[in-house]
């Protein structure tokens, strides 16, 4: 009050006469300087408060991750730190992910149906894919399908055109809407068979978790004739010489769906992503310069609208349900390929699989940091919605009896021996799921999809390829 008071007098002078002009003149630099001084003091006050409101932002979201924290991981996948990059956040990020408020999110004429999964080998992709053939089903989507009895569209090779199923879709185009089995991400193919807000997505593991998974479900001590205690361990100590013994033609009897020379423990996931790994054979390969890895990332950074995590598994899905604008219902899954296994591992042997596959690490350090901004940038409510979400995947799990797991059902839900009702929430409307929903999360949709092509475009293989799967 008593400076506006000062600055009524100060005018009321200045403006009475002529003779006041010189008074005027004499006065008004120390008057600038206050008010200049009160400005600066009054902007360095709001930049506090912002920084404070960010730093309780994280501190929840990081809060909430841990109480949130999903049952699905692996037993053998060890935690991860999350990194949290303090620094503005991707504009790509703010384009593709809005913080929807609930009247949004279950608006159903904003959905994507058009998308791309690139499944990176040993990542929770099966699962995944079981999610996403069942959206595509239920929708009738026109999806980028393997010939025959393939299961691969030309993976691990370069996908090509001798390996797809024309197009499906009901105006004749030659577009699809989506692809989910795997293929090694090529953006000038790709891009051109799909149309342009075609949405790209990947999912990522954390890679020392994913070495020991892919170790075990490709049978690598057997095939590479290990005889010892700690397998493992015996790899990585020599694993030059066995991975020749692993790779090599005499072992591709029993090498499932590998082609000779691939390597499925070093950079297998940058190599699904696209990066030049020196396959085929003449390939460059670009995994040992972390600075052209580095621009690698980058670039498929802007390539991606998200690259989920594994290990945060129904963040992930929150996340995806978000930015496709999907209901809660589309995202329910059932948990396939995964299994129990435990190798006993030596002091060291971490350290050598991070020298030997450093590519992969540096690229989910990064991917890793990309996705907790995106979370970030979602604010509290995210939080809350992966709670729901996992109260809703349990009770599923309790009813459609996929869970060994003692989980008492959630009394929100209304459940009889048919049918399990799920209440209206604030991120999603209410909705049923039956038993027949059940049977439908274990089939092979694979199979349904590829019929459903059949039956709409009169296709019949007469020389499917047989590259690898």
């Amino acid at each position: 009050m008593s400076l506006y008071k000062d600055l009524q007098a100060f005018y009321v002078q200045c403006t009475c006469s002529r003779s006041s002009k010189r008074f005027c003149t004499y006065k008004m630099l120390p008057l600038l300087v206050l008010l200049c001084t009160c400005l600066v003091l009054a902007m360095l006050i709001l930049h506090l408060t912002v920084i404070l409101e960010t730093e309780e932002n994280i501190y929840n979201v990081k809060e909430g991750m841990g109480e949130g924290e999903t049952e699905q991981k692996e037993e053998d996948a060890g935690n991860v730190e999350e990194v949290i990059k303090l620094e503005s956040l991707k504009d790509e990020a703010k384009k593709v992910f809005n913080n929807r408020p609930p009247e949004l999110i279950n608006n159903r004429d904003c959905q994507v149906h058009n998308f791309v999964f690139i499944k990176c080998m040993k990542c929770a992709t099966e699962t995944m894919g079981t999610i996403l053939r069942r959206y595509a089903l239920k929708n009738k989507l026109s999806v980028l399908l393997p010939r025959g009895i393939n299961i691969y569209l030309g993976w691990p090779y370069m996908m090509e055109s001798s390996d797809y199923r024309p197009s499906s879709s009901p105006s004749g185009n030659r577009y699809y809407n989506c692809l989910i089995e795997h293929a090694i991400y090529n953006a000038s193919v790709m891009k051109s068979l799909f149309p342009h807000q075609t949405r790209f997505i990947s999912i990522v593991r954390e890679p020392w978790s994913h070495f020991k998974s892919t170790f075990h479900y490709f049978n690598m001590q057997k095939l590479a004739h290990i005889v010892s205690d700690t397998p493992l361990s015996t790899y990585l100590q020599d694993i030059d010489t066995y991975e020749k013994i692993y790779k090599s033609p005499e072992a591709a009897s029993h090498r499932y769906c590998i082609p000779d020379r691939f390597s499925v423990t070093k950079n297998l996931m940058c190599h699904c992503l696209g990066m030049k790994t020196g396959f085929p054979e003449g390939m460059m390969d670009i995994s040992k310069n972390s600075r052209a890895v580095q621009d690698f990332l980058n670039w498929t950074e802007n390539e991606f609208a998200l690259i989920m995590i594994a290990e945060y598994f129904h963040e992930s899905l929150v996340l995806l349900k978000r930015m496709m604008c999907w209901t809660m219902k589309d995202i329910i899954y059932k948990r396939v390929n995964s299994a129990k296994y435990r190798y006993e591992e030596n002091d060291g042997d971490q350290a050598i699989h991070q020298r030997w596959s450093r590519a992969d690490y540096q690229m989910y350090n990064f991917f890793n940091e990309s996705f907790w901004e995106k979370v970030i940038y979602q604010g509290k409510t995210f939080v809350q919605e992966v709670q729901v979400f996992t109260k809703i995947q349990n009770a599923v799990n309790v009813f459609c009896n996929f869970s060994t797991d003692s989980i008492k059902m959630d009394p929100m839900f209304n459940v009889t021996k048919t049918v399990l009702k799920i209440p209206t929430t604030k991120f999603s409307l209410d909705f049923t799921f039956t038993l027949e929903e059940c049977e439908l999360l274990s089939s092979d949709l694979l199979s349904a999809l590829k019929e459903q092509h059949e039956e709409h475009s009169k296709y019949e293989d007469k020389d499917p390829p047989k590259r690898t799967c």
